[in-house]
């Protein structure tokens, strides 16, 4: 069941057909008949020159014909591959989805009311967050915050730490649903995910 992102109605979770295994090895072995079928069309052609003497003589309409049905279809599934292929964001809401599906009291009551746009959590995001509330809560002034991240950044490299490698994934999301008492809530908050973004690991509420 997908989350419709952005739409402020009721929306009812639907299945999610791209759990199915079997879809990639399809694309990939279409796409693997296609290659060899442009190769073939391309050493008949003449493209590549040592194969000219040998294959100009076998060339016909028909054969013509059925080889550039192949290049198309190749292009069609490199094109419907790259469309359906899944983007961390993609991931993320299905996550996103089944989680609501199995802890709202009334999923069928769901209204997504915004989406927010995935991000990465790297050792220096994380500093960052942190240097700004203690400038905020007055620990030093907040004009030193670059000079103190850059310290934090050199801590990092000398420990043998990339400060900009990918830890988790987490994406704000407000919706309103019902709750216990039958009621609407809005609910802000923040969901983190894991470095493959295949499990949601804490979600944060505001």
């Amino acid at each position: 069941m997908a989350i419709v992102v952005g739409i402020k109605k009721t929306t009812k979770f639907q299945k999610q057909p791209s759990d199915n295994l079997l879809m990639p090895a399809l694309w990939w072995a279409l796409l693997l008949y296609g290659l060899l079928g442009a190769w073939s069309y391309l050493l008949i052609l003449g493209v590549i020159p040592r194969f000219r003497v040998y294959y100009s003589s076998l060339l016909s309409t028909t054969v013509k014909y059925t080889l550039m049905k192949t290049l198309l279809m190749l292009c069609l599934i490199a094109l419907i591959t790259g469309c359906n292929s899944d983007t961390p964001q993609r991931k993320a809401e299905k996550l996103i989805n089944r989680y609501l599906e199995n802890n709202l009291k009334d999923p069928d009551s769901y209204e997504c009311m915004d989406m927010g746009k995935i991000g990465i959590v790297t050792p220096m995001s994380k500093a960052l967050v942190e240097t700004v509330k203690r400038a905020t809560d007055g620990e030093f002034p907040t004009d030193s915050i670059n000079s103190k991240l850059e310290q934090i950044k050199a801590m990092f490299e000398n420990k043998g730490i990339n400060p900009y490698d990918t830890l988790a994934w987490e994406i704000s999301h407000r919706y309103r649903a019902k709750n216990s008492y039958g009621g609407y809530a809005i609910t802000n908050c923040t969901y983190h995910f894991n470095k493959d973004i295949s499990d949601i690991i804490s979600v944060e509420t505001k």
